[in-house]
């Protein structure tokens, strides 16, 4: 579902209404130039947001219950960002669509899904759910991650049964993510892992490993949870 979700083409009128409510705050009241899946679009949108986050000099920046305004610091720091922008969005080509408009659910996850479990005994995603951080951004930004390997939102009283029937459904949701998204970098993030070897029976998995914690001390986290599990 996540790659099906990656490769999907929303309509352009979808995009054309929809693009600009979901920049969040802080957003411009309006875009100058078409929707369109190019470099010229993009670098426009985010000269906007910048625009738009950081305005004139004397006006509010922030939250209004921060009761800050613009300064000669915030001016050079909004210039510094306009002027990085073309060094930060690589040139497009036909062959990698980077700029394509992509509908990015911004919290994939197991915690925002229903499964059910297929005759096989294979999980089976039925529905996705929770959109409130949906936006559209280009394919380069697009996230390939998938919530799955935190074993936190388990209830405390989890068995070492219900820490490898999670697993399990990790990897399956990751094994055709990594062979189905299009661009070697994100099937790169989606395969990312390591084989964790447990004190309980030697048990060995691969998983993926969450960007910010790092990937040894994802490998460690769900390490320590099964032993720990095994002990009890």
């Amino acid at each position: 579902m996540r790659a099906a979700l990656f490769r999907y083409d929303p309509p352009y009128d979808f995009t054309a209404k929809y693009l600009l409510e979901r920049l969040f705050e802080f957003m411009p009241d309006s875009l100058s130039m078409p929707v369109t899946p190019t470099l010229a679009f993009w670098t426009h949108v985010l000269a906007s947001k910048i625009e738009a986050t950081i305005r004139s000099e004397g006006e509010m920046i922030g939250w209004e219950s921060d009761e800050e305004t613009v300064g000669p610091r915030a001016l050079a720091a909004k210039q510094s960002l306009l002027g990085a922008i073309p060094y930060l969005l690589p040139l497009d080509t036909p062959e990698a669509s980077l700029y394509r408009l992509v509908l990015e659910h911004g919290d994939f996850g197991i915690h925002n899904t229903t499964i059910t479990r297929q005759a096989s005994g294979e999980p089976l995603m039925t529905s996705l759910f929770d959109w409130e951080t949906a936006c559209i951004c280009p394919a380069l930004l697009s996230d390939p991650l998938v919530a799955v390997s935190s074993v936190t939102r388990l209830p405390e009283d989890a068995t070492l049964a219900d820490l490898e029937a999670y697993n399990t459904w990790a990897s399956s949701i990751m094994r055709p993510l990594a062979t189905r998204l299009p661009y070697e970098r994100a099937r790169t993030f989606a395969t990312c892992g390591f084989l964790c070897e447990t004190g309980v029976g030697a048990i060995q998995r691969r998983f993926l490993v969450p960007w910010a914690r790092g990937p040894r001390s994802g490998c460690k986290n769900l390490e320590g949870a099964l032993e720990r599990r095994g002990r009890t």
